[in-house]
C-alpha cells in the first residue's frame, strides 16, 4: 500500500503506470509477496479504476468472512461495505 501510495502521491506516475509496475513486481522472479492472492485482487481494483488499499482491505474482509464498515462513500458503493456516517 505505501509503494502505490509513494507512486502516487511522491512521484506523480499515472495509474497505468503504477498498475504496470504493480503487475512487473508480481512476475519479478526475485519478488515473494506474503499473501499473492490478496496482492492480485487490490492489483486488480486498482487497475480497473478502485483503491489498491481498498481492494486489499475488502479482500482480507472477504477471506475472513467479516463484515466490512467504511466512512467512504465510493468504496462502499463498489464494494458493498456497509457505509458508517459520522
Amino acid at each position: 500500500m505505501e509503494l502505490v501510495w509513494l507512486l502516487d502521491r511522491v512521484f506523480a506516475l499515472s495509474r497505468k503506470d503504477i498498475a504496470s509496475i504493480l503487475e512487473a513486481l508480481q512476475a519479478h522472479p526475485a519478488v515473494t509477496l506474503q499473501a499473492l492472492d490478496a496482492f492480485e485482487s487490490a492489483r486488480l481494483t486498482y487497475q480497473s479504476g478502485g483503491d489498491f488499499a481498498d481492494g486489499l482491505i475488502l479482500f482480507e474482509a472477504n477471506r475472513a468472512n467479516a463484515a466490512l464498515f467504511t466512512f467512504d462513500v465510493n468504496f462502499a458503493k463498489r464494494s458493498g461495505a456497509q457505509l458508517l456516517s459520522v
